[in-house]
């Protein structure tokens, strides 16, 4: 049975087991906008709705047709978590020095797990620091990870707030960010996405979008981690003004999706900021 045909018969099952909200670069380290190099594979399933414009159409042959069905099998894997998000899939990459077929899942705690799409195989597992902190609470992500164009990295979300780059051969951190200084109150949900050399990141509320919360749209370097860009949905545009303390929807479940044939850009002519007691404070330099 062809590996496309897996992604969509794959199966995963669980194993049992006040202050405002504000986006903060890790300002030490520095960036660069130029993206990898592009190496494809159009087996590929890379993200969620499996392109940066959420099309949700694959141009790939996934050998499922109606001669195929009496001969595909269900195959269930015991996962170390709960995954409540998509999976992504990457053909024949190196993973422990071999090449692999591989999904790679975020679980409802952070764990992202990469899988042998032949024998269900956990390949490697990689624990957020400071995991069981938040493990069995009510801090969880949603978020479906999304991989470099260059297949050697995956970058995944985390409910202390954290973007992390992951390496795709062993599961290492090659770096990680936090996009929010409030993770008990802002969750991370949407779909990650890949832009030109950019991971997009959203922060929104948790069940019942109770204040205070800020919802964001966060531009990160995928190179180094840098937080670049940081849109607030409550008040990018007034600097200085009064904010009222109240929820604000930044986007769907199903992730954000950068505009066609444009450049990942700020919202406004000012810098990013993030919302602090009702004030604008801004947290990037001024490109």
């Amino acid at each position: 049975m062809s590996q496309i045909a897996r992604f969509f018969a794959f199966a995963f099952v669980a194993a049992c087991g006040a202050s405002n909200g504000a986006a903060i670069p890790d300002s030490t380290k520095g960036g660069s906008t130029t993206p990898p190099p592009v190496a494809v594979d159009s087996r590929d399933w890379t993200r969620f709705n499996v392109d940066e414009a959420r099309s949700g159409v694959f141009a790939g042959t996934t050998a499922i047709t109606a001669a195929a069905l009496a001969t595909m099998q269900r195959q269930q894997v015991t996962l170390d978590g709960t995954v409540d998000a998509s999976p992504i899939y990457l053909h024949g990459v190196s993973v422990g020095g071999a090449t692999h077929d591989v999904f790679f899942v975020t679980t409802s705690y952070g764990k992202t797990i990469a899988i042998d799409a032949n024998s269900g195989a956990t390949l490697w597992e990689f624990t957020p620091p400071g995991y069981s902190q938040w493990a069995g609470t009510s801090r969880i992500t949603n978020a479906t990870p999304v991989a470099d164009p260059d297949r050697t990295a995956i970058y995944s979300a985390s409910p202390d707030g954290h973007i992390q780059k992951l390496a795709v051969a062993d599961g290492h951190s090659i770096w990680s960010t936090t996009i929010t200084m409030l993770p008990t109150r802002e969750k991370i949900a949407s779909a990650l996405n890949y832009s030109r050399g950019h991971v997009i990141a959203v922060t929104g509320g948790y069940i019942g979008d109770a204040p205070p919360y800020q919802g964001h749209v966060v531009l990160l370097d995928a190179a180094s981690g840098q937080l670049l860009h940081v849109w607030n949905s409550l008040c990018s545009d007034r600097a200085g003004s009064s904010i009222r303390r109240r929820a604000a929807r930044v986007t769907r479940r199903s992730g954000v999706a950068p505009a066609p044939s444009s450049t990942p850009r700020r919202e406004t002519s000012s810098s990013p900021r993030a919302m602090r007691s009702g004030t604008a404070t801004r947290i990037g330099a001024t490109p």
